[in-house]
């Protein structure tokens, strides 16, 4: 056994494909940050525009109850932490990955910065894989989702924004077909084996009962009494 990717991988079992998402999944992330702050602050800076420079103060006190320099801090704080949360969201987008290997495929899933599954799916239990793409755009982009399920459950595993995903689907059947052959050959030489040390039992059974001596059969011999001449008495 051995590691690699930090995945523990099996006796003999090769890395042969990394699957992680495409760059537009970043792409949109980043759009949508920049567009969150840009209309934060064009909100803040047409808010701050005021014709009168006097601030209206309280009746009582004669001090303005709001000032927008405090609002403004207020924005640049959220748009701080709308910046901070673009960043976390990469790196969540990024750790969502698909390892196959020759003998399994391991989904790890990061759910957030600091929680993520890893389900591992033997090659030969994949009963069907399929790809989905809704909407032209990610047709024109080459991208989409592979859905996987399994012979032993009914649930299905989904690995979304997969760059050119139908070079991936090929590579991943060629594998599944491999090692289902890889097990049939398997079960097929140990039934072989199971059927031929019968045989052999069976045989070795004969021959031992052929070299067992025959076991002799005599007849029980006749109790012999002494006899005495007729009108003999004592």
């Amino acid at each position: 056994m051995g590691s690699m990717h930090g995945i523990t991988l099996l006796q003999g079992e090769k890395i042969k494909l990394i699957i992680r998402r495409t760059p537009v999944g970043i792409i949109l992330i980043w759009v949508g940050v920049i567009a969150l702050i840009a209309l934060l602050t064009f909100a803040w800076i047409f808010a701050s525009k005021d014709t009168n420079p006097t601030p209206p103060t309280d009746l009582f006190s004669g001090v303005a109850p709001f000032s927008f320099p405090d609002f403004s801090f207020i924005i640049w704080i959220i748009n701080i932490f709308i910046f901070v949360a673009g960043i976390v969201a990469t790196m969540v987008y990024y750790g969502n990955e698909l390892t196959v290997t020759d003998q399994r495929i391991i989904h790890r899933q990061k759910i957030s910065l600091f929680g993520e599954s890893i389900n591992a799916i033997e090659l030969n239990q994949i009963e069907d894989i399929s790809l989905h793409r809704n909407g032209l755009w990610q047709y024109l982009l080459h991208f989409g989702t592979i859905r996987m399920s399994t012979v032993s459950d009914e649930t299905t595993y989904t690995f979304t924004f997969v760059d050119t995903p139908q070079d991936e689907i090929d590579l991943i059947m060629q594998l599944v077909q491999k090692r289902k052959q890889f097990h049939r050959d398997h079960k097929k030489k140990k039934e072989d084996s199971d059927e031929d040390e019968k045989s052999e039992k069976s045989k070795k059974d004969d021959e031992k009962d052929d070299d067992k001596p025959a076991k002799a059969h005599s007849e029980p011999e006749p109790h012999s009494g002494k006899k005495w001449p007729e009108g003999h008495n004592d």
